[in-house]
């Protein structure tokens, strides 16, 4: 039975990537509450931007968009982690990806990046970037990149397991309370200071993604410790 196509868009520049990659596997889905606000797209094109720019040298070798160059970083970080590890300029654009791929599937009404990527997959590769950033080390940029992109994901579907999500939370708040000061410069107490905006946020979005009694209370029994 013939069936109707979509309209053109990234799924199609995909197919042609030559990564066996589409944007087409994708489910569809009625969309979260927040797809039709404007903060999600703001982020999102931020994120897409700030990628763009850290692979604008590889698109110029190779003739690929924005969208197949953020799939090849996410993919390469999931199939090579351990390779990942001690590499935080590559721990960045994975995780500079990550919201820009949320964006790309909010902005074609998807509600979930599954079955191309599973978000449980990429949450637990987030947990584990902080966990193997060094003990007291001082504010990075890994750890407000990381809430970054768990806001972003936690915008589409499913809901994190709660297990996985005690993980995540134990991972993130550890590293935030654990963070060194910078010997207690001006700087460092800023961005110290935005960390903790950050993970207001990020708990919100995690909320969000559930918002029950029984959700809330699992946060707050991570969040007072």
């Amino acid at each position: 039975m013939a069936t109707e196509q979509p309209p053109a868009g990234p799924e199609q520049e995909l197919g042609d990537s030559g990564t066996n990659t589409s944007c087409s596997a994708y489910s569809r889905g009625s969309s979260s509450p927040s797809m039709g606000s404007d903060s999600p797209e703001v982020e999102g094109s931020l994120c897409a931007e700030t990628l763009s720019a850290q692979l604008e040298e590889e698109e110029e070798e190779e003739d690929v968009s924005p969208e197949q160059a953020t799939i090849r970083v996410i993919q390469q970080h999931l199939q090579g982690r351990a390779e990942w590890v001690e590499d935080r300029a590559k721990q960045l654009r994975f995780l500079h990806a990550v919201p820009s791929l949320c964006y790309l599937a909010q902005r074609q009404r998807w509600d979930t990046l599954e079955p191309q990527f599973s978000k449980a997959a990429l949450m637990e590769s987030i947990a584990e970037l902080i966990e193997n950033l060094p003990m007291e080390s001082e504010p990075t940029s890994i750890v407000s990149s990381s809430m970054a992109a768990v806001c972003s994901l936690s915008k589409l579907k499913p809901p994190l397991a709660l297990e996985l999500e005690s993980h995540l939370l134990r991972a993130v708040l550890h590293g935030v309370f654990t963070m060194g000061t910078g010997q207690g410069t001006t700087h460092f107490r800023a961005l110290h200071k935005t960390y903790l905006q950050s993970l207001d946020t990020m708990l919100g979005g995690l909320l969000t993604e559930t918002p029950t009694m029984d959700k809330l209370q699992h946060l707050l029994e991570h969040v007072h410790f």
